[in-house]
């Protein structure tokens, strides 16, 4: 009677398991540690990399073969958190839309980076995940009347 409990345990997690996967996913980032010269150094490291996360950013834009692709950050900017620490916690998204061929609709992929850095005098320690979310589904062509 024992095996027939353990063979069924097995059957469900086999089934089950490919299923979440497509859902959603997430991997750690490497976490990393810098020594710079200085706590203002690596201040100054945290809104250089604040106004690179800026500069990705792009409005949503529709392309001619009807792909659609944007770029959002979300993030509170460098935060003083102390005499010689600050934190920058941000999340880069991206966007992808590709028209479907079997019915009206554009399936959007979404998939982010987020970091979060963090000064403790001039120490900059780099941790966050990299990951993606289920896809979303919106209606194609021109807006439907209300």
């Amino acid at each position: 009677m024992s095996r027939g409990w353990i063979c069924v345990g097995v059957v469900g997690v086999v089934a089950v398991s490919p299923m979440a996967a497509f859902a959603s996913g997430q991997l750690p980032a490497q976490t990393m540690v810098e020594v710079l010269a200085s706590d203002t150094a690596c201040l100054d490291t945290l809104r250089a990399l604040a106004a690179e996360d800026r500069r990705q950013v792009a409005p949503k834009s529709a392309m001619a073969d009807g792909m659609i692709r944007e770029v959002s950050l979300d993030t509170s900017g460098v935060e003083r958190t102390g005499p010689a620490s600050a934190r920058y916690d941000a999340t880069l998204w991206w966007h992808n839309g590709t028209p479907r061929t079997d019915r009206p609709q554009v399936e959007t992929s979404h998939s982010y980076s987020h970091r979060i850095r963090e000064c403790d005098g001039r120490v900059l320690r780099t941790t966050g995940e990299d990951g993606y979310t289920s896809s979303t589904f919106a209606p194609s062509g021109p807006a439907a009347p209300r």
